[in-house]
């Protein structure tokens, strides 16, 4: 069964959604691993994500293609995010940042599945959604160990250097 307009336009969205967070997990990879901050555990859990990310944009991409639909690939705008000197540490800030784009593509493809009426994308999307309150957890877990650990010194190490042995 052919997908309709707005079913295609969602794909598409969530799509899209994947490879810019793609891009800014990537992003982060990038700046944690600059020697100003040398946090590589944290930089390669945000390159595991980077990947993780576009394997979900290939399996939208190749469903979108599976039901006929038509792929639109919008540009990717560069990421923003700035790192306030506010006394919170540069990775709760980080943390925080990519948990609220979580949030909200999350939120998205949660409107779009309630509104489908489509059971085979719905079916599709619920791996996503699954995937995605298991990652918020994830998340919400690394921000409260930061707070914890505070903005600098030996807890903050062994953070990263689990985080390092992880990922």
């Amino acid at each position: 069964m052919a997908l309709n307009i707005h079913n295609v336009t969602a794909i598409n969205r969530h799509l899209n959604n994947e490879l810019s967070m793609s891009h800014v997990y990537l992003a982060l990879y990038s700046f944690f691993m600059n020697e100003q901050y040398a946090f590589q555990g944290f930089a390669r859990f945000f390159k595991h994500m980077s990947y993780k990310s576009s394997d979900n944009a290939m399996d939208i991409l190749n469903y979108q293609n599976l039901r006929g639909g038509d792929v639109s690939i919008s540009n990717i705008p560069m990421p923003i995010f700035v790192i306030l000197n506010n006394n919170i540490s540069p990775l709760f800030q980080a943390i925080y940042y990519i948990l609220n784009l979580e949030l909200y593509n999350y939120n998205t493809l949660l409107v779009n599945h309630n509104i489908s009426r489509d059971t085979g994308l719905k079916t599709f999307q619920d791996k996503f959604l699954k995937k995605q309150l298991k990652l918020h957890n994830k998340l919400r877990l690394l921000l409260r160990q930061l707070d914890r650990v505070g903005n600098n010194g030996i807890g903050l190490t062994l953070m990263d250097d689990d985080m390092y042995d992880r990922y």
